[in-house]
């Protein structure tokens, strides 16, 4: 016990660490090189699963716009479709789990992905309603002509 109320207590001499910077549980700040390296890294990092899905949605777009029948397509070419599916749901699951990415980023280009199909599809069905159109035109023209020439006779 220690009667004087003006002496000093060392934490030494209580066996404590008064200083929380000499402690194991003290937090140490990052050293700028680690952060800058590990910033580095991960918009490496990101920038590399961007760039995959990239190639993954090129090599899908590549195969929606295929127009082999389906009657047509080997077990081969059906096997290199559903690859390219798996590939790019992998790639969303992993884009959506993955905790330094934007909540839900892997599914929103999945649906950019999607939305552009669909495009393409409306454009391809548009263009074929307006050549069907053209050629019925085409046809009726040709009846009336035909018709014409029969009366003539």
């Amino acid at each position: 016990m220690i009667n004087n109320k003006d002496e000093e207590i060392s934490g030494e001499s209580l066996g404590i660490k008064l200083d929380s910077k000499k402690s194991m549980f003290a937090k140490k700040a990052p050293k700028p090189v680690d952060l800058e390296e590990k910033a580095k890294e991960a918009h490496a990092n990101s920038e590399d699963k961007k760039q995959r899905g990239f190639e993954l949605s090129r090599d899908f777009l590549t195969i929606f716009q295929n127009k082999t029948l389906m009657v047509n397509k080997g077990p081969q070419e059906k096997a290199i479709e559903k690859e390219a599916i798996n590939k790019l749901i992998a790639w969303a699951i992993e884009m959506n789990t993955d905790q330094k990415e934007k909540e839900g980023i892997g599914s929103v280009g999945m649906i950019t992905l999607i939305f552009n199909c669909m495009l393409k599809m409306r454009d391809s069905m548009n263009s074929l309603e307006y050549k069907l159109s053209e050629t019925e035109k085409q046809l009726v023209e040709l009846q009336a002509q035909l018709q014409a020439k029969d009366e003539q006779k």
